[in-house]
């Protein structure tokens, strides 16, 4: 995921194709549906691990820090493919996420507001 974010700033700032981009995003979907579907012990263990190794999520009752985790992995790959995907009918929910900062949001994303002005 840590990737896919490294690469969508690249591909902001032109030092990677879409093709590159779409590489990246489809890792991060990956892990994104690895902890969403994981199921058997072997894939709960290797979460664990996972969580283990991560700071924040690693005093968290299992269930809470797994959530967390898939949660986080969603945003990150709906992060990465941001700018191809803004004007699905569901790209306004990544807006609500905790893992999105908002001086992120004052210095990348520009309202069109020419909608509300048209007369």
């Amino acid at each position: 995921m840590r990737n896919g974010l490294l690469g969508a700033e690249k591909w902001i700032d032109g030092e990677i194709d879409d093709d590159e981009l779409n590489r990246l995003d489809w890792h991060a979907e990956a892990v994104a549906f690895g902890l969403d579907y994981a199921k058997t012990p072997e894939d709960l263990a290797e979460i664990q691990i996972l969580m283990d190794s991560i700071e924040e999520v690693r005093s968290l009752p299992f269930k809470q820090a797994h959530a967390r985790l898939r949660e986080a992995a969603y945003f990150a790959e709906g992060a990465i493919i941001y700018p191809q995907i803004s004007q699905l009918p569901w790209w306004d929910r990544m807006f609500t996420s905790e893992f999105l900062c908002p001086h992120l949001l004052r210095e990348h994303i520009r309202p069109d507001f020419s909608s509300l002005f048209a007369g």
